[in-house]
């Protein structure tokens, strides 16, 4: 069993403490936002005939990854690929939500909730009263091909009529180094202020060795969890 938990929620903590939880890892936030999300000729939703397929190429990248499961993987048949010269380069699932955000801490919150709304472009991107947006979820990129990925996600929100796009990482793993590092993931994620959330687990019936291995292996955090 597994829990997330925000790092300065400090009464969650010492309540999951009591409960036999033990601290594993830790995640963040990653945004991604486009003012005017254009369309790909080469990302296409993936039929659901394609989706075992799909399915292994998710299993073989996460196999390493703590955690992962593709239960909601595919959830409504709204998985996105890129396909280079026929082939599968990357992918991900889109899951819309709606959340009314009634408070964010400090002093780019304090923009984010008293001028972004009221800005003519930026109010694409996020209104507290209702945020609309996308939750990446089940990403996946062949190996040298992390750079294609905000034209994935531009495509994703193009097509599913979003401009606003989140999703969570284990923050020492390959996948959050790679969009941490890019450019190109636009205006809101260079805004972004978060804190990392943190990876609770109870390992009932397992041998401390057993348990090793969710310490040392990054976590699959699923969408599916936040939507």
């Amino acid at each position: 069993m597994y829990a997330y938990v925000e790092s300065r929620n400090e009464r969650s903590k010492n309540l999951i403490n009591q409960a036999g939880y033990e601290y594993i890892r830790s995640f963040l936030t990653v945004a991604f936002s486009r003012f005017n999300p254009k369309a790909s000729p080469s990302v296409k939703r993936l039929s659901p005939e394609e989706e075992p397929a799909m399915a292994a190429l998710l299993a073989d990248q996460y196999r390493n990854y703590a955690f992962y499961y593709d239960d909601y993987s595919f959830y409504d048949h709204r998985y996105y690929v890129m396909r280079k010269n026929g082939e599968i380069v990357a992918g991900v699932g889109a899951l819309p939500a709606l959340y009314r955000i009634v408070n964010i801490p400090g002093v780019w919150g304090w923009v984010m909730m008293k001028i972004l709304p009221y800005a003519p472009y930026f109010r694409r991107l996020f209104r507290p009263d209702e945020f609309r947006y996308i939750v990446l979820n089940a990403i996946y990129c062949r190996k040298g091909s992390e750079d294609l990925l905000p034209d994935l996600f531009e495509a994703v929100c193009a097509g599913e009529g979003y401009h606003t796009a989140l999703t969570w990482l284990d923050d020492h793993s390959e996948m959050f180094e790679s969009l941490r590092t890019n450019r190109r993931m636009g205006a809101l994620n260079r805004m972004l202020n978060a804190k990392p959330g943190l990876i609770y687990a109870s390992f009932s019936g397992l041998s401390e060795k057993e348990k090793e291995k969710f310490y040392e292996c990054p976590a699959y955090i699923s969408g599916f969890d936040f939507s």
